[in-house]
């Protein structure tokens, strides 16, 4: 469930520029050259780079890049994961409805993903 934080940015960035039209999701997993994060786990980061410390960070962003939700999560979840536990967060909010959440391609085919994991949201990748 989103937070009252983000219940309040999804207010004041509707109020300033009206509905959403469009949503878009990333993950990314960015390494530290130190230990990092409690949750920062030794892992091959996506440039190949072998034993990091590296953390995830999911991204959720409306159309004019301003973030609506954020998380961190431990390196070793894979981003379909990360990705499915976004859409369980968001997609009983009303702001989210009717609205094409844009996915990175790796993602998978958008067909694939609303099947999956049975979601009411409208999907749509590269």
């Amino acid at each position: 469930m989103a937070t009252h934080a983000e219940d309040g940015i999804v207010r004041q960035s509707e109020q300033r520029l009206g509905p959403f039209s469009t949503l878009c999701a990333d993950v990314t997993g960015p390494w530290f050259e130190a230990r990092g994060r409690d949750i920062a786990a030794r892992s091959r980061t996506k440039q190949s780079m072998p034993n990091r410390h590296k953390v995830g960070i999911l991204l959720l962003c409306e159309e004019h890049g301003f973030t609506l939700h954020w998380c961190t999560f431990p390196s070793r979840t894979r981003d379909t994961g990360a990705l499915r536990d976004l859409v369980g967060t968001i997609e009983d909010r009303k702001w989210v409805l009717n609205v094409p959440l844009v996915l990175d391609l790796a993602m998978g085919s958008a067909g694939a993903l609303a099947r999956r994991w049975s979601s009411t949201l409208r999907f749509l990748t590269p």
